[in-house]
């Protein structure tokens, strides 16, 4: 399977299966132009997500399985959280490099209604944040409470 470098024809897709996929987890870094997707079908470990570019542009998104937090590279802070609404699933991942309680707070986990799963994964090992401040970070990532 090949992904096109340039989607601009596939604006309207709702589904995206990249089961198949064999490739690299390097997407086009136009995919967030997808903005009527709502499912994307990777392998399972879900990978394939943690390479969209300014993935807060999928605002129908209902499963992003792996959203890995990298402070250096712009496209992926938690701010991109912040529209995806109908989100049912979620990963988030390499929280450790979430520094304040309020960059924490801009992914707006409280707000997503439809959220079911939610996974928090923060590496200690890695993690240069004071402990106080830790603290702080995940009761900022507070879903909902009917999760």
């Amino acid at each position: 399977m090949h992904l096109p470098h340039n989607i601009s024809k596939f604006y309207h897709l709702r589904v995206l299966d990249l089961e198949p996929w064999e490739g690299s987890c390097d997407l086009p870094r136009d995919m967030s132009n997808l903005a009527k997707l709502c499912h994307i079908h990777t392998p399972s470990d879900g990978e394939l997500h943690s390479g969209i570019y300014n993935v807060g542009k999928l605002k129908l998104l209902e499963e992003l399985k792996v959203f890995r937090v990298n402070k250096k590279s712009e496209g992926f802070e938690p701010k991109q959280l912040e529209h995806l609404s109908k989100l049912m699933e979620l990963g988030i991942y390499n929280l450790e490099k979430i520094h304040t309680e309020e960059e924490a707070a801009q992914a707006k986990l409280i707000e997503k209604n439809h959220l079911r799963r939610l996974t928090l994964n923060w590496d200690s090992k890695r993690s240069s944040v004071e402990p106080g401040v830790e603290a702080a970070v995940l009761e900022s990532l507070q879903p909902h409470g009917d999760l």
